[in-house]
């Protein structure tokens, strides 16, 4: 399994979700939006288009970590992937 995260070393549930799926030994993509621009864009786009988001961006939430599955589907639940 290999699995994409937006999400910033500065996010509790970040930190908590890496730290797990290295424990299990998923491989993980990450991509850390607090590194560059082009990152935070990227997740941006997804955070301001996809409909997963809608409850986060009522209650003005960021919205991390995000992971995006092998299917290609988004779960802002990092448990649910385990």
């Amino acid at each position: 399994m290999k699995l994409i995260v937006y999400g910033t070393r500065n996010c509790p549930d970040t930190c908590a979700a890496l730290t797990e799926y290295n424990n299990r030994g998923i491989e993980v993509d990450f991509r850390n939006i607090d590194e560059n621009i082009a990152t935070l864009k990227e997740f941006l786009t997804l955070r301001d288009t996809e409909k997963i988001f809608a409850p986060v961006r009522e209650h003005h939430g960021v919205g991390i970590p995000c992971v995006i599955k092998e299917d290609g589907s988004l779960t802002l639940d990092w448990e649910t992937v385990l």
